[in-house]
Order: structure tokens, then C-alpha cells, then sequence
């Protein structure tokens, strides 16, 4: 069976204190849709990239990473970039392919 990685859009950015936080929508294959507010802290940022590459398209690899790794991942209306690395196996592992794109 294939799988494939949902479409990612980024709404706005906002940067705080800590890091940024963006509107993020979600769309399935089946057309399903689900929006989402996604924040991203420098640490995070720092630790994934060498600043080479936005935060928006760190974010976004970090996302796509995480579809790969785990098709079936549901992320709640409110996260943290963070909270991704706790609950998917092997997530750090698959970005570096994510970010190399």
C-alpha cells in the first residue's frame, strides 16, 4: 500500500520571545482538511537546523518527516514542533532527508 504524504500550508507567522508560531492546514488525500496552530521554539530550530533554511521550511520538513514516519499521525488543534520529536520514533533520523530536499 502507498501512502502519501498530506498537503502542508502555512498560514502566518508570528514570532514571540520563544520561537515562532504559525496557522498550519492540513489536507488528506480524501480531502479531509484540519487546521492547526504549530509552534516552533529556537531551541527546536537551533537543534535542526544550521540556520541555513527558514523556520517556515524547517517547520514544514519537520512535518513531513513526521507524515513519513508515522502516516497515521493525528496532531492535536494546538502543538509544539517539540512534542513531535517525543512521539515519533526516528523522526530526527528521517528530517535530515526532509531538509536536504
Amino acid at each position: 500500500m502507498t501512502t502519501h504524504t498530506p498537503s502542508i500550508r502555512f498560514g502566518r507567522e508570528h514570532e514571540d520571545a520563544h520561537g515562532w508560531r504559525y496557522e498550519i492546514t492540513i489536507t488528506y488525500d480524501d480531502g479531509y482538511s484540519s487546521m492547526h496552530e504549530g509552534t516552533l521554539a529556537f531551541v527546536d530550530y537551533n537543534h535542526w537546523s544550521t540556520g541555513e533554511k527558514p523556520p517556515v521550511q524547517v517547520f514544514e520538513a519537520v512535518l513531513r518527516a513526521a507524515f513519513t514516519c508515522d502516516p497515521d499521525l493525528v496532531l492535536s488543534p494546538r502543538f509544539d514542533a517539540s512534542m513531535l520529536r517525543r512521539r515519533v520514533p526516528g523522526l530526527d533520523e528521517a528530517l535530515i532527508a526532509h531538509l536536504g530536499a
